[in-house]
């Protein structure tokens, strides 16, 4: 099903873009967290204080940023898990000189609508590009939290369109978490790559900026839970290519506070491009976990 509405970004004269990806944890996911649905003890991730240091360390890294376009998951309303603080307006608020758009993933039924638990993606473009064409297109598989309530999995794609040269493509999404097998996953995978291959084939370079949720770098360099299955390589069409920092694990697992070298973390975080997407550099921003159970991953392409 797609939702529409058109944003295309003009770049008066510039060929090169800088790009953030990060899934921000609504908040309430710094090192302090720990989680039931991923193994730990508490149902509310973080004390209220922590929750008020993550989200303004949050602020301070997207308010010092350079960068062109901000890829951002998990960004909150407001919800019990961070005690009501709506992120999505905080960060909107600390980013004047740029157009967002932001896409449910998550909400509860109309029962239970006034515990205002509501989060999902944003997209970020500066405003010094024009900006009229957005689409955000929700996928057929979705997972379910508790067996109950199903989310709203989608993906936001951006048209940039330069002057001169070809247009570029962005892509904002947040692949499943919590399916055993990763049929899930997997499925979301397909779907995005077959949207962003119909691009390509219409003249349009595409790059996606993901949670992916699956493995983008050798498993073996991390202390690595069984649920991040690998990237399947397979659905990578010929010259297209994953784009993601090895040295430095971008997610950890909260099923205890964060604690280096015991817990288990993993590169899940990163780009995909296609052919004629120069990549000049590739880098996660290493954070400790202190703000999120992500870190940004930064990415400055030309075309």
């Amino acid at each position: 099903m797609l939702v529409a509405q058109r944003l295309s970004a003009i770049i008066p004269n510039v060929q090169k873009l800088k790009i953030i990806t990060w899934n921000v944890g609504f908040g309430g996911m710094g090192a302090e967290a720990e989680m039931k649905m991923d193994g730990g003890n508490r149902f509310i991730p973080s004390s209220r204080s922590h929750v008020r240091k993550n989200i303004n360390g949050i602020l301070s890294y997207v308010s010092e940023h350079d960068a062109d376009v901000l890829l951002l998951q998990e960004v909150s309303f407001g919800s019990v898990l961070n005690y009501w603080h709506n992120i999505e307006k905080k960060i909107r608020s600390n980013l004047t000189s740029f157009n967002s758009k932001f896409a449910t993933n998550f909400k509860l039924p109309l029962i239970l609508r006034w515990l205002r638990n509501e989060h999902g993606l944003s997209t970020y473009v500066s405003d010094k590009h024009t900006t009229n064409h957005l689409a955000v297109r929700k996928y057929q598989a979705s997972e379910v939290y508790y067996r109950v309530i199903k989310r709203k999995d989608r993906f936001i794609s951006t048209l940039l369109t330069p002057k001169t040269g070809d247009p570029v493509a962005i892509i904002n999404t947040h692949l499943a978490s919590f399916d055993d097998q990763g049929l899930i996953r997997k499925q979301q995978c397909a779907e995005v790559m077959a949207y962003a291959q119909d691009l390509y084939r219409t003249g349009v370079q595409v790059i996606i900026g993901a949670d992916w949720n699956m493995q983008l770098a050798p498993q073996q360099l991390y202390n690595t839970s069984s649920r991040h299955f690998e990237f399947p390589k397979e659905m990578l069409p010929r010259n297209w290519l994953i784009q993601s920092c090895p040295n430095t694990p971008t997610a950890r697992s909260t099923n205890q506070p964060y604690e280096k070298g015991v817990s288990d973390t993993a590169v899940i975080d990163g780009f995909v491009c296609s052919p004629g997407i120069t990549v000049e550099s590739v880098r996660t921003v290493d954070l400790h976990f202190e703000y999120s159970d992500h870190h940004p991953v930064e990415i400055v392409i030309s075309y």
